[in-house]
């Protein structure tokens, strides 16, 4: 069971299920990629570019924006001898991934406050315990 939850990223809390996007976009460079453009919709960038913001191998880089390409979720616009990558709003899963990615970013923002309350709630607890 161990195994398994810390393969899919899911944390089980109190009764909440805490989902990663990890679990439907396996390839790190991908998931990236594809929250980039879905944040930011109307930004072209390059593939250098974008490897340089995202911290990531240019080749990987290359490689994905090729296979979202292939897929329709990006299109290539070629200026002089570079091409720029911008995103296709009228993809068939645009919006659901732009949901998907605000309530992933909101789960993980709630849960980051949570768990700041909980160890300054301990911390504080600890402090008037010891005077």
């Amino acid at each position: 069971m161990r195994k398994y939850r810390k393969f899919c990223k899911i944390e089980i809390r109190k009764g909440e299920y805490m989902v990663d996007l990890d679990i439907f976009i396996t390839s790190r460079v991908k998931r990236k990629i594809v929250v980039f453009f879905v944040t930011y919709p109307v930004i072209k960038m390059h593939s250098r570019g974008l490897a340089k913001l995202l911290k990531e191998d240019p080749g990987n880089i290359q490689r994905e924006l090729a296979k979202l390409e292939k897929v329709g979720f990006l299109y290539r616009e070629k200026k002089k001898n570079t091409y720029t990558y911008f995103v296709n709003t009228n993809f068939l899963f645009f919006s659901e991934l732009q949901s998907i990615v605000v309530k992933v970013r909101e789960q993980n923002s709630v849960s980051r406050s949570r768990n700041y309350i909980e160890k300054t709630h301990r911390y504080f607890l600890k402090e008037i315990s010891d005077r």
